[in-house]
């Protein structure tokens, strides 16, 4: 998996538009924000410390994702497909979807540009979109 961006504070200018410039105020924008990962293989997302994310597949075959509860509310994930293939996210009796009941995957059609977006609350993940995406 390759981290693209936020990997530390600019240490020149780490925000040159916020007026408290701390290197904590700085941390605490970029965790809200979130990363950009490239994941190229099966893996588990990293989702520690309530930093929000996008993960983007490109694994050539289908891959097998495993994805933990959220560690803060408003915790935001988006995961997509950069591969036709129908990649699994599990996230066993953590994933609500607006029907009855947690249900544990996500499986992505076989297109690139299928795609979820997750937003945590009170330790489960809630889906916000779902393209070309099954919850089950």
């Amino acid at each position: 998996m390759t981290t693209l961006y936020p990997t530390a504070v600019d240490p020149i200018d780490p925000l040159p538009s916020t007026p408290d410039r701390s290197d904590d105020a700085v941390l605490a924008l970029q965790k809200r924000a979130g990363t950009v990962a490239v994941v190229t293989g099966d893996a588990a997302l990293p989702v520690a410390d309530g930093i929000s994310g996008e993960f983007i597949l490109t694994k050539g075959s289908a891959a097998a994702i495993t994805l933990a509860a959220p560690t803060a509310t408003g915790q935001r994930i988006t995961v997509t497909s950069a591969s036709a293939y129908a990649h699994v996210v599990t996230a066993t009796g953590l994933i609500h979807d607006g029907t009855t009941g947690a249900h544990n995957t996500v499986t992505f059609a076989a297109f690139a540009g299928a795609s979820v977006t997750l937003v945590g609350y009170s330790g489960k993940w809630h889906t916000q979109a779902a393209v070309a995406a099954t919850i089950a």
